[in-house]
């Protein structure tokens, strides 16, 4: 008889169960992914918003490096529940560590904030200049606005020249949960302004960790 046809022994049917449903969550999870934008071959995408897009459909914590072979004017980057890290300063998308910042323009586009940030998870950026974003009256975070929970992470960060009704450079708000919002090496925010906020506003209670340097310049 082949042993094809042979009934399996009771006692393994939990054991096979469990090995099925070990390995079919073993295969539903994916790597994290880096995805790089910029103007050369090697690079993923030419917009950061495509990248980020890419990140949301790949779970878990997921990268993108940013290129400073092009520029980048007219943003409006809008980003979801996500875990991600954003890193500029890299020359070429062949680059392996960052030697500068890129910079992100608001100008030229929609009126809008630079990034827009909702939903919940680690958000970390490094290594950007974020400039003129330029929300209408009435709207928040000219250079990022943030309604969500988790965590957002500032490092070699500089937000300029961008205005919204509040927080001219940053405006949090935690919904859904908590917010920390972490200012960490070399962040800066001046030259912005806005009604109330200055360069950084917050509504209700979020938490902050680390000190940036503010212009007296902000409003």
């Amino acid at each position: 008889m082949s042993c094809f046809a042979c009934p399996l022994p009771r006692l393994w049917l939990p054991r096979l169960l469990v090995a099925l449903c070990a390995f079919a969550a073993y295969a539903a999870h994916a790597e994290p992914a880096t995805f790089l934008v910029g103007s050369d071959p090697v690079c993923d995408f030419t917009t950061v918003q495509a990248a980020v897009n890419a990140a949301a459909t790949n779970p878990g914590p997921d990268a993108i490096h940013i290129a400073n072979n092009q520029n980048y004017n007219a943003q409006g980057i809008d980003i979801g529940a996500q875990d991600l890290d954003i890193v500029g300063g890299f020359a070429d998308c062949s680059a392996a560590t960052p030697t500068g910042s890129t910079l992100l323009n608001g100008l030229g586009g929609s009126a809008d904030s630079v990034f827009e940030v909702r939903g919940a998870g680690t958000r970390r950026f490094t290594r950007l200049a974020i400039a003129n974003g330029d929300e209408t009256d009435g709207d928040d975070g000219g250079g990022i606005d943030i309604k969500g929970s988790g965590i957002v992470e500032l490092s070699f960060v500089t937000i300029s020249g961008s205005k919204a009704s509040r927080g001219g450079g940053i405006f949090a708000e935690a919904t859904g949960g908590p917010l920390t919002l972490e200012l960490k090496s070399d962040t800066v925010i001046l030259g912005n302004t806005c009604l109330r906020g200055g360069g950084l506003g917050a509504a209700a209670e979020i938490g902050k960790h680390g000190a940036a340097q503010h212009s007296g310049a902000d409003e």
